[in-house]
């Protein structure tokens, strides 16, 4: 189903355990992504410096700090990438790394965090060509069409996303999007939900992006994501329920199935007003 796109959210889960190399450990993930359905993987791309406060967050800081990805690594990892033929997404959290990005991504994206950051807005919105992913966790309304209206251009996929870490099915309200639905691309999900609820129910409004966090099996438990993310197996699965929810909610003509066929001659009545129909006797 072409139509749709399942991001692998590999986030900072390309750490090594120990055992494993990082290089290694971001090619199982991408190799492990793709073989559970992804065509499309996301890294993040940020600076400790850049992101947090050393005197307001210092935990924060320091602790994100090891999980900078290098320069090096992603480069690779879109070799990686563009040899399966899948796309490299990067959520980028600096402007003076969009440029450095470019070379590498085939589409950004903008963490609900950021959504406000003009700065940042300002810098991807000069790569017009590309694909912009926006997340609209703990946003409103009119910070939402302020980010769109201010990336200048209907590449988008605007992203309903509950900040929360899993997130609770019953706090989304995908209705909600739908307002914007003709000022994007695509509407999309970030989903941190453990299982495919919310996806399914996404599909039946429109929702065409499904982004999810993603562990390869040997995966550092020590990465932040860990705990939120999905194995291959678990993804899988999650891709699997999203297309068969796709087939059941699409269609524009009413058909019938193969065993249909057969119940249709016995359950119409024949000339006589009884059941079956003569065909089904013939």
């Amino acid at each position: 189903m072409e139509h749709l796109k399942f991001i692998a959210e590999i986030g900072s889960n390309w750490i090594g355990n120990g055992r494993v190399s990082p290089e290694k450990m971001l090619y199982e993930s991408i190799n492990q992504a793709w073989h559970a359905g992804a065509n499309a993987v996301k890294l993040q791309y940020f600076r400790a410096n850049t992101l947090y406060s050393r005197h307001r967050a210092p935990d924060l800081h320091a602790r994100s700090r090891a999980f900078e990805l290098p320069t090096e690594l992603l480069a690779y990892a879109a070799e990686v990438t563009a040899m399966l033929g899948i796309e490299l997404w990067v959520s980028v959290f600096d402007p003076n790394l969009v440029k450095e990005v470019s070379r590498y991504t085939d589409a950004f994206k903008i963490a609900s965090g950021d959504l406000t950051y003009l700065g940042l807005r300002r810098e991807v919105s000069k790569f017009a060509e590309r694909t912009i992913g926006v997340s609209t966790g703990a946003a409103l309304d009119y910070e939402i069409r302020e980010a769109i209206g201010g990336l200048g251009h209907n590449n988008v996929v605007l992203f309903y996303c509950v900040s929360e870490y899993p997130a609770s099915p019953q706090d989304f309200r995908l209705g909600s999007l739908m307002k914007y639905k003709g000022m994007v691309e695509n509407l999309g999900l970030s989903d941190h939900t453990r299982g495919s609820l919310v996806a399914t129910l996404a599909v039946a409004k429109g929702y065409t992006v499904f982004e999810k966090h993603f562990k390869a099996f040997d995966a550092n438990e020590d990465s932040p994501d860990f705990g939120v993310s999905s194995n291959p197996d678990e993804f899988e699965r999650y891709v699997n329920d999203i297309m068969v929810a796709d087939r059941i909610c699409g269609g524009d003509k009413k058909t019938i199935t193969a065993a249909e066929a057969k119940e249709r001659l016995w359950a119409r009545r024949g000339s006589d007003g009884l059941r079956p129909t003569e065909e089904a006797l013939a």
